[in-house]
Parts: C-alpha cells; structure tokens; sequence
C-alpha cells in the first residue's frame, strides 16, 4: 500500500545477498515491476554477455567508484522517463549480516530530481544466501515498503538519515 503506482520514485532497501533484487521484483507488483531498473555494479554486469543479460532484467550496470557522475547521470535518466528506481543505499552487501550505513548518492539524486524515496526492508535473505555461500539454504524470506520519503527542504545527509532511520525500523518491526 506504501507504493505509489507510477514512477518515477526510487525504491531503497537493505542489501545483504544477492538474493535481494530477486525478492524487491519478486514482491513488486507486475504493472510497478515492469517499470522497475536495479543500479547493479559493472563487476557481475559490465562483460558483454553479462550486459545483455542485464538489459532483459533490467540492470544498469555501474562503477560506482570509478564512475560516479555516470551511475547519477544514469539513474537520473530512468527517473526523468517516469520509471522506478532501485538503489541499495549501502552500496554493498553486508558481510555480518547488519545495515550499513548509507551511502549520499541516494539523497542526491531524490533532492535533486525531487522524487519520493520509498524504503523497504528485506529479511531473511542473509540466513538463505550470505555473502560467503555459494548455493542458498532454506530461509523464510520476506520485504516490505515504508512511507514515502519526501526530499523537500532536507539536506542529503538529512535525506539519508531518515532513509536509514526508516529502514532501520522497519527491520525492527
């Protein structure tokens, strides 16, 4: 109920496994999923296979590191054609198990776009797929999206906080 049903906005859950985009578009209704573009890192999804691969998904391969201002110009892009867009705030996968702390390029691009951040929350993906198996186990899985985040008058660091705040919550809950 907390997704509004056109884009463009930007989905912005915990990341622990690769597990975790599957489940936000598994949970996503079809009509919001078709609309939906993960930021994924060039690592698994720069190689020419593996770039085609992530057209059909839906992936925008980035060097988040390397190429910043691209990765932004990127996400800018799919927000300005209206559609809806995932970004792991951490950056990463956590390796414990436990939230990161949130990285600013999320807030940048809601402030700047002046798009709504919806947080979700993920469990249970780190007991099926941590950073350190190779083949999942048995685990129940589950996602849930907050409130929209409203960027208004808030600074990126006050956007990120209240995202990570939100998040941390829900995750409690």
């Amino acid at each position: 109920e907390n997704l509004p049903a056109k884009g463009p906005y930007i989905i912005a859950p915990n990341h622990v496994s690769y597990a975790d985009a599957p489940l936000v578009m598994a949970a996503l209704p079809w009509a919001i999923g078709s609309q939906t573009f993960f930021l994924g890192h060039a690592k698994y999804f720069g190689g020419p296979v593996e770039s085609r691969i992530a057209r059909v998904i839906h992936v925008i391969p980035v060097d988040m590191e390397a190429r910043l201002t691209g990765a932004l110009q990127l996400s800018a892009h799919v927000l300005r054609s209206g559609k809806i867009l995932c970004v792991f705030p951490e950056g990463t996968r956590s390796h414990d198990g436990k939230m990161k702390e949130f990285k600013k390029g999320v807030g940048i691009i809601a402030k700047e776009l002046k798009v709504p951040i919806i947080p979700a929350a993920i469990r249970g993906t780190f007991e099926m797929l941590s950073a350190d198996r190779t083949f999942p186990r048995p685990a129940k899985v589950g996602v849930s999206f907050g409130k929209p985040i409203y960027p208004g008058n808030m600074d990126y660091d006050e956007i990120v906080k209240k995202l990570h705040a939100a998040v941390s919550t829900m995750l409690q809950e």
